[in-house]
């Protein structure tokens, strides 16, 4: 008997509805406009003003709902980071050798704050003590076979040096090395966490002479840009999430691999969604079910949250600025990130195998098709990975299946598309 097949008809969906409507999480831009090169920025406490470092050492003050600039200033050490102070009066503009405090009200300097560095060297990164007492910052200098990052600890305001912490950052007798990155005190003030070597460790930076507490060990050689406000979260580059209760790196199911790296890592103040750019645009992932909740069309580099989270400022294309209001929608979340895109289920003229096209006009991240029977089991896997933008196709041999009902499942994050085909023999 020849084998025949029958399909119920082509199929073809077209989902319709936009996909900012169909996201969890939606944006509505208010103003982009060119603000040049940029090394950080950040929303004033009140979110009435936005702040971006520029390249030149000096700090704009743009309105945050108009983009226009109302104010220009220049530290002493040029500005990498902001912070601001818990009561949200003062702001912390930290450069590579020093920092400056100024008024939140008027961009006034209050004061300066010289790091020590050794000669030749500068810092990368600084933290703030809870108290707002203490500064930390991380340097680095050189030896003969080795290199090294050096945590140092400054009271404020006497300005001395409480504690520092030499770790190897480079050696050659081991041909070992790190890449650094941030260091933050613990909530409570109490301790230091940052690398020491391919380790995540816990100093008690009050009393020297206890040894550093391993967190975790043997971490890839890749630079940590970020904790979360809680600490029970950090990221290395290329979208390693890593869980420090867990001690063990978190995978998110729609990453699509982590061989792009990243160039910021941002959490909410409640430590539930991590902002990151992939394939540069930006995504927004929710920690509590590891699945993307918004994904971008556009370049996205640097990236910013106002106190409430509602405004969301974002680095563009050529040198580009650009605010927007945030909507968390969540309590309706739809997870439907698969607008804009269509599927096609067409028979090629062979009685031997069914071909299935799955046209996408967006980067899904990673998907999932598969082949289930009518209660839904699972069959055949015919993809796990990315999809290119266009025309995927992809085949089955019918040989391989008894006739019956079946099912195209596609799978992106939590959403699932379902299409039936029946093989008659």
């Amino acid at each position: 008997m020849k084998l025949r097949f029958v399909f119920c008809w082509a199929i073809l969906l077209c989902l319709t509805h936009t996909l900012a409507r169909a996201q969890s999480i939606t944006l509505d831009s208010l103003w982009g406009r060119f603000v040049g090169g940029m090394n950080t920025m950040s929303f004033s406490p009140d979110s009435k003003h936005l702040l971006i470092a520029d390249d030149t050492g000096g700090v704009k003050v743009l309105n945050a709902l108009t983009g226009d600039e109302v104010y220009y200033f220049t530290p002493q050490y040029g500005c990498d980071e902001i912070k601001f102070s818990s009561d949200g009066k003062h702001m912390y503009l930290a450069g590579a050798e020093g920092m400056d405090i100024r008024d939140t009200k008027t961009y006034q300097r209050i004061d300066t704050l010289k790091f020590i560095t050794p000669k030749g060297y500068i810092s990368s990164t600084f933290d703030i003590s809870p108290d707002e007492k203490y500064v930390l910052y991380q340097t680095g200098y050189g030896g003969m076979n080795e290199d090294y990052v050096r945590y140092i600890v400054l009271s404020y305001p006497e300005k001395q040096v409480v504690w520092q912490k030499d770790v190897v950052s480079y050696s050659v007798p081991l041909k070992t090395r790190y890449e650094g990155g941030k260091v933050v005190f613990s909530n409570d003030g109490n301790y230091i966490l940052g690398l020491n070597t391919t380790s995540l460790c816990k100093w008690d930076w009050r009393d020297s002479t206890k040894p550093a507490e391993v967190l975790i060990n043997n971490l890839p050689n890749l630079e940590l840009i970020s904790f979360s406000p809680d600490r029970n979260y950090f990221v290395l580059k290329t979208h390693q999430l890593w869980s420090i209760p867990l001690h063990k790196k978190v995978d998110i199911t729609d990453i699509g691999g982590y061989n792009v790296y990243n160039d910021f890592a941002l959490f909410t103040k409640d430590s539930k969604y991590i902002l990151w750019n992939q394939d540069e645009t930006l995504r927004i992932v929710d920690l509590q079910t590891l699945v993307t909740k918004y994904i971008g069309i556009n370049y996205s580099g640097k990236v910013a949250l106002n106190t409430d989270e509602s405004l969301l400022a974002q680095q563009t294309v050529r040198y580009t600025g650009k605010v927007s209001k945030i909507n968390w929608n969540v309590s309706n979340i739809k997870d439907d990130i698969l607008s804009d895109y269509q599927i096609n289920i067409t028979p090629i003229p062979s009685n031997l195998q069914t071909v299935f096209t799955v046209m996408t006009t967006k980067y899904l991240g990673v998907v999932k098709l598969t082949i289930t029977n009518e209660q839904g089991i699972e069959l055949k896997t015919l993809h796990t990975g990315n999809l290119e933008i266009g025309d995927n196709v992809f085949s089955i041999n019918n040989q391989t299946l008894p006739s019956g009902t079946y099912f195209l499942q596609l799978v992106v994050g939590t959403q699932r598309i379902t299409k039936q085909f029946i093989i008659t023999k």
